[in-house]
């Protein structure tokens, strides 16, 4: 069991790696160039799985494939954040992800039922070249002008970015009390909510409650339903709103609402629902946390580039907290009561981020 775990654990801390350098890379290089590695290096280690006749083997291609996931999705993100409408793109961005992950998902199932698990990894490999192919076909002027442009859009940008080692000038950044308002009381939480709750705590109460597998399969399916319909239609309101702050606190009070609403569901329907209200605050979540933050004088210094990679990596200590968080709270009291002290908790934070929000803001 532990060995069969060891792959995926392999591939989630290479990505997490990944999201820590590919700012430095992408000011170093150009986003488009850090999408090829990335396109690169997952296609090499799809091919390295499929070849694989050991474990060691396969988890090497697994760590290929998580640094190149990784590396493609900051770049696609930092190739948005320059543009005006940097909503609408990093929604449309996530949208892309979660559209490929559902059909991903159906179709290396089905192809699984008809040629062996190596010929399908080998065909991701091919199939995932497409999207170097497709972004490099895309015609924008110069790296440099897109960022004088997102200097003009107040998003921040490389113009005045801190120079040298992939790290150099992030101090700055992490001393910055507004980075850590959204960090710590929206950022956080809204993360643990979604790893704790929709990938350990939800499928446990379904199972308990005797619901099919495949039942649990579809209400999976509508948390990335929400980023492919919701997501876009989100993005450009959060474009066209100039308080930003306004979505983190949705974000937090809808991740807390989320809690709530599973603590009291007693059947499919609410659990469903439970789904779709975590799957409108992480729609919310993707793009307003990195427009926030890149309002922030120090980021804007930093550079959308590094900022964009340590904001990430910061909020994946959420991701990775999560099941650990819950997994004590439902040891020391019942799952609904967890969830709604949990939920609580959660919507008190994004309360309070909004207060300290609008009282920092009155003070700059």
């Amino acid at each position: 069991d532990v060995a069969i775990g060891l792959p995926i654990s392999a591939e989630m801390v290479s990505a997490g790696i990944a999201l820590l350098f590919s700012g430095g890379f992408s000011l170093r290089y150009g986003w488009r160039k850090v999408f090829a590695a990335g396109t690169l290096a997952a296609a090499v280690g799809l091919m390295m799985g499929g070849m694989a006749n050991s474990l060691p083997l396969l988890i090497l291609g697994r760590v290929a494939t998580g640094f190149g996931f990784g590396l493609v999705l900051m770049a696609g993100q930092i190739g948005t954040l320059g543009k005006a409408n940097a909503g609408a793109g990093l929604t449309s961005v996530f949208a892309g992800i979660f559209s490929g992950s559902i059909c991903g998902s159906a179709a290396g199932a089905m192809l699984a039922d008809h040629v062996s698990f190596q010929a399908v990894l080998a065909t991701g490999a091919c199939t995932i070249l497409l999207a170097l192919f497709t972004v490099m076909l895309g015609k924008e002027p110069a790296e440099a002008a897109a960022g004088s442009s997102g200097n003009a859009a107040g998003q921040g940008s490389g113009a005045h970015a801190v120079q040298g080692h992939m790290f150099s000038g992030c101090m700055q950044l992490l001393q910055d009390p507004r980075m850590h308002m959204i960090l710590w009381l929206v950022g956080i939480p809204a993360a643990m909510c979604l790893t704790g709750f929709l990938h350990y705590l939800l499928p446990l109460r379904l199972a308990n409650a005797h619901v099919d597998q495949s039942d649990i399969g579809r209400i999976f399916m509508l948390y990335g339903l929400c980023f492919i319909t919701a997501g876009p239609l989100l993005g450009r309101w959060i474009d066209h709103r100039k308080d930003k702050s306004l979505f983190l606190t949705l974000t937090g009070l809808l991740s807390g609402i989320t809690l709530l609403v599973a603590a009291k569901a007693t059947s499919l329907t609410g659990a469903a629902a439970a789904v779709i209200t975590l799957g409108l605050a992480q729609c919310l979540a993707a793009p307003a946390s990195m427009i926030g933050i890149l309002t922030l004088a120090t980021a804007q210094r930093l550079g959308r580039e590094k900022t964009a990679s340590v904001y990430r990596g910061l909020e994946r200590m959420g991701q990775v907290a999560g099941p650990v968080i819950f997994g004590l709270a439902v040891s020391f009291m019942t799952s609904a009561n967890a969830l709604l002290l949990m939920g609580s908790v959660v919507c008190a934070l994004a309360l309070l981020f909004h207060l300290l929000w609008r009282i920092s803001k009155a003070k700059n």
